[in-house]
């Protein structure tokens, strides 16, 4: 007897955005040739976080700083805490100028409450959709994609104890004229 169920899809979606993260952190460059560290203090102005210019489009590509802002926001408004969370876009102090994400634990209703409201925040921040499925959103905005995720614990996810969910929120700079 053949029974499908959503833990295969959600083993699946698992699967796909381990690959998504393991791709972003392991970049041909090395990952640590790009950023060069801002100095003492590491402040996030005009530093390693400003982004590219392109003057192909008017100079309306974000910098990191910018999508950190409208992550932070998103987080905010959906009643999660972004300071629970951690990243794993910042390395030594040393912020990846193409890459911003946020990861945490928290309970599975607090989750499925979460990431609709996330969703509708960045929209509100002009972020456009670009696929919605199920538990897992992905988004562009001004040269970059957005991917908004929850993943249940349990069975799929040993990790995250039962009765919680890992939500993700992970930003990338896109190379071309996506945008």
């Amino acid at each position: 007897m053949h029974v499908r169920t959503r833990s295969s899809a959600a083993a699946a979606t698992a699967l796909a955005i381990a690959a998504f993260l393991a791709l972003a952190g392991c970049s041909s460059s090395g990952g640590e040739a790009g950023p060069k560290p801002a100095g003492p203090g590491s402040s996030s102005g005009s530093g390693s976080g400003a982004g590219k210019a392109d003057p192909g489009k008017g100079g309306s590509v974000l910098g990191r700083d910018a999508v950190d802002g409208d992550l932070r926001k998103a987080l905010t408004k959906a009643g999660l805490d972004p300071a629970q969370g951690m990243t794993t876009s910042e390395r030594n102090g040393v912020k990846r100028p193409d890459m911003v994400d946020w990861l945490a634990v928290v309970k599975s209703a607090e989750a499925e409450q979460a990431l609709p409201k996330l969703g509708a925040e960045l929209e509100r921040a002009g972020w456009k959709p670009a696929q919605v499925e199920g538990n897992v959103l992905t988004y562009r905005k001004s040269g970059w994609s957005m991917l908004a995720s929850s993943l249940p614990g349990g069975a799929e996810m040993p990790k995250v104890p039962e009765g919680s969910s890992m939500i993700q929120l992970s930003a990338h700079q896109l190379d071309g004229d996506e945008g």
